[in-house]
């Protein structure tokens, strides 16, 4: 239903009208909607990526320039992910009493009679964060026949995306923040990285490691996290926030178009994090470049939980974090 509907991706469809709108009306307010660049970071960052994939570049792009921060596309989109998503909210929420595809009209009008606060706890009671469900990253776009006519890779391979200009990176230890803390051995590394890569056979997941050998990680003095804990969060954050850009970045350079890369290495969270966590040399994580993209000099903190040393609270971190 949602397929032939065309109300598949409605959030990307809904940027697309959001750019094309400031394209046709910048003027009025002294812009040039011929110079617009769209920038976002994480799953922000994957909207980007895929507003260039937009309708398999069929379509002129309504903009000229896109930064894709942490982020540019992602594996599970072809992946299971959002459908069984859907699937327990619909089941929670007893909107498919007769186990019907989660597509069928009944339990989509169902969905649909419930309000944003009821489909929002539905979510919330049924979600999964672990590294199997993608780390939490469920709900995410799908291919549609439409806006996403084909897979991302297939795409790219086939040069069927529009033309602009793109900066993508990522930080020096993206996802170090979401990595199991408790990984000590190479039984760990492996377990974590097939629990996350869960359709590639053994003995590929095993050359994937004999490229990481864990000489090669050594933690940093301060730290209280293990080689093997960083080689971990290396293969992690390579496969989820740097083979995709630099595939769709030399798509691009052979289609004609120019990309650009960055590695940040900069961060203002490492001590935060040791002290409201206890883990010490989580180093440049995941939002890392916010503090100096957006000027921010102050944090909520009141979320997070210790992870390394339970003897460590966040009212005791706050006394020591310089501001």
């Amino acid at each position: 239903m949602l397929k032939s509907e065309q109300s598949e991706n409605a959030g990307l469809r809904d940027q697309r009208l959001a750019i094309e709108w400031v394209r046709d009306n910048i003027k009025y307010w002294g812009g040039d909607g011929n110079k617009i660049t769209i920038f976002g970071q994480s799953s922000g960052g994957l909207a980007v990526g895929l507003q260039l994939l937009a309708y398999g570049g069929q379509k002129e792009l309504p903009y000229q320039q896109g930064i894709c921060e942490s982020q540019a596309l992602e594996p599970g989109i072809t992946g299971s992910f959002a459908r069984d998503a859907l699937t327990r909210v619909a089941d929670y929420l007893d909107c498919d009493p007769n186990n019907a595809t989660v597509n069928a009209p009944e339990v989509i009008t169902c969905l649909r009679s419930k309000d944003t606060e009821v489909l929002f706890n539905a979510s919330a009671a049924t979600y999964f964060g672990d590294i199997a469900h993608n780390i939490g990253d469920i709900w995410l776009p799908t291919v549609d026949g439409d806006f996403l006519p084909d897979a991302p890779s297939k795409l790219i391979s086939e040069s069927r995306f529009g033309n602009a200009t793109y900066m993508l990176g990522w930080a020096e230890g993206d996802v170090n923040y979401f990595t199991d803390v408790n990984i000590r051995t190479p039984s760990d590394t492996e377990k974590f990285v097939s629990s996350y890569l869960s359709n590639m056979p053994a003995d590929l997941v095993g050359e994937l490691l004999s490229l990481y050998p864990v000489s090669e990680f050594v933690p940093p003095a301060e730290s209280n996290l293990s080689s093997e804990f960083y080689r971990a969060a290396r293969i992690f954050r390579d496969v989820l926030m740097v083979c995709e850009p630099v595939l769709l970045a030399k798509a691009m350079h052979k289609k004609g178009s120019t990309a650009y890369f960055y590695d940040f290495n900069q961060t203002i969270l490492d001590p935060i994090l040791a002290y409201t966590t206890g883990c010490k040399g989580f180093g440049v994580v995941h939002t890392s470049e916010f503090a100096y993209i957006y000027g921010l000099s102050n944090y909520n903190i009141s979320g997070m939980q210790p992870m390394c040393d339970p003897q460590i609270s966040s009212r005791d971190a706050l006394a020591n974090v310089q501001w």
